[in-house]
């Protein structure tokens, strides 16, 4: 039996070991561990001078969500976490002016989810989710070759959006429990890019939708 066999056959018996503990009206369900922000993004022209977009890179922080159950089956969860940072670069024509990275900005997305979880499969307790997600953008800095062209301005609006949930807790005792969570959102941003004499006016424009998938693993406690 090779490494991966055996480590296999020992999570089959941990899980088969685990209670398999029921959810309760009124049961607090609190997640944390790191997470992970990564952009399904595409991205309109850049106006003016009417050339193709940016593109925006992976970010990760630490994640935390709170599961209130309203029933045994239904839980409202909120999503916070710490600040993700995310790498803006030039695409196309664009980079030929200014190539690679050219800003920085950080985000928060708390995400407010009905979920409906499954119960009857042991110490296993899937569930899904849907609900809504609001993302502030903050902190946003032109970088590179932007900046030496003059432009040293950069703002995202918000944005207001919905979201997919599916995620697994697994018991460990009667308390603490490990899992994972992925979450697909909808965000949607206009980026502006402000400089007096840039090559390209006073300010760029450009709507990028992010559309990231969401991944969150780590532990929890139930109250």
């Amino acid at each position: 039996m090779n490494i991966w066999q055996k480590t296999i056959v020992a999570g089959c018996m941990v899980l088969t070991a685990a209670p398999a503990l029921a959810l309760d009206r009124g049961d607090m369900l609190v997640r944390f561990g790191p997470t992970w922000v990564m952009p399904n993004d595409s991205s309109g022209e850049v106006t003016p001078p009417g050339v193709e977009g940016v593109s925006v890179d992976n970010g990760s922080a630490l994640g935390v969500s709170f599961t209130y159950m309203a029933t045994p089956n239904v839980g409202i969860e909120v999503l916070a976490a710490t600040p993700f940072k995310h790498d803006i670069k030039s695409s196309g024509d664009l980079a030929g002016v200014v190539p690679g990275k050219i800003g920085d900005t950080y985000h928060l997305p708390p995400t407010v989810s009905l979920q409906y979880h499954f119960t009857d499969l042991g110490a296993m307790r899937p569930y899904l989710g849907a609900g809504i997600n609001y993302t502030n953008f903050f902190k946003s800095r032109t970088r590179g070759g932007l900046r030496d062209a003059g432009y040293d301005g950069l703002s995202l609006s918000d944005s207001w959006g919905w979201s997919l949930q599916a995620g697994v807790d697994v018991d460990v005792n009667e308390r603490w429990f490990v899992g994972a969570s992925l979450y697909y959102m909808s965000i949607d941003t206009t980026a502006k890019v402000r400089g007096e004499g840039g090559p390209f006016g006073d300010e760029l424009r450009v709507n990028v939708d992010i559309d990231p998938w969401v991944l969150m693993v780590g532990a929890g406690l139930r109250f």
